[in-house]
C-alpha cells in the first residue's frame, strides 16, 4: 500500500453513520503547515472547487467546535472542520493526491 494512503488512513475518523472523515487540523498537520490558519485558504479553495464543479460543499466539509483538553481538569472548544472525500468526481481528492 502506497505510504500516503497508510497515512490518510491513520488519520481517517468514522462517524456514528460509519461515514469517514478527516480533520482539517490534523490534515494540516500532516501536510506540513505550521500553523492551522496557513490552511484555511486551502480549504477555502477546496470549498470553491466543489462549487465551480456543481459539488454541494456541505457533502465535502462541515464546520465544527471539538473540545480539547487543557491539562488535568481544563477544556475548551476549538473551530475545526470535518473534510469528507467522495471519491468519484470530488476536487476534494486533489489534496490527498
Amino acid at each position: 500500500m502506497d505510504s500516503t494512503v497508510v497515512v490518510f488512513e491513520k488519520l481517517k475518523r468514522v462517524n456514528e453513520y460509519e461515514s469517514a472523515f478527516w480533520s482539517a487540523r490534523a490534515l494540516a498537520r500532516t501536510l506540513g503547515y505550521s500553523e492551522y490558519r496557513h490552511f484555511i485558504p486551502v480549504i477555502e479553495r477546496a470549498k470553491e472547487a466543489c462549487k465551480k464543479s456543481g459539488q454541494p460543499v456541505d457533502d465535502h466539509f462541515e464546520d465544527v467546535l471539538e473540545m480539547i483538553e487543557l491539562g488535568k481538569t481544563a477544556s475548551r472548544k476549538i473551530e475545526d472542520i470535518k473534510v469528507r472525500v467522495r471519491l468519484k468526481k470530488s476536487p476534494i481528492t486533489k489534496l490527498i493526491s
